[in-house]
């Protein structure tokens, strides 16, 4: 398996885990469209985050659901999270469900494949 497949396939493994021992999910609902900037990039920027372990990803709510068969349902929204490569664990993690989503919010989750949802954000 290559070096993304095994990634990808890693912290797949991990929302899977996660979604199973959480039962206090945070969701963060904003009555307005999503801004990546506003909502996403400053949510990464407070976090203490190590650039040789920690991986920031994003995904589309609806797709992660699918993904997993157990994610919160949404109407419209994102799941951001932080993966640390050391531990193999996601060690930050949120849920924003919104009105809409901005223009760059839907130009970066257009990035995801059909077989996987995750963009890894550098």
């Amino acid at each position: 398996m290559n070096t993304i497949s095994s990634f990808f396939s890693s912290i797949g493994q991990a929302l899977a885990n996660l979604f199973r021992k959480i039962k206090n999910f945070f969701v963060k609902v904003i009555k307005r469209a999503l801004n990546f900037f506003r909502d996403v990039v400053n949510w990464f920027k407070q976090l203490d985050l190590n650039p040789e372990n920690h991986t920031p990803f994003v995904t589309d709510a609806k797709k992660l659901k699918e993904m997993i068969h157990n994610a919160p349902i949404v109407d419209c929204g994102i799941f951001e999270g932080v993966y640390n490569a050391q531990t193999e664990e996601i060690e930050h993690y949120q849920e924003i469900s919104a009105e809409g989503m901005d223009e760059k919010t839907k130009e970066i989750l257009s990035q995801a494949k059909e077989d996987n949802p995750i963009v890894v954000l550098n």
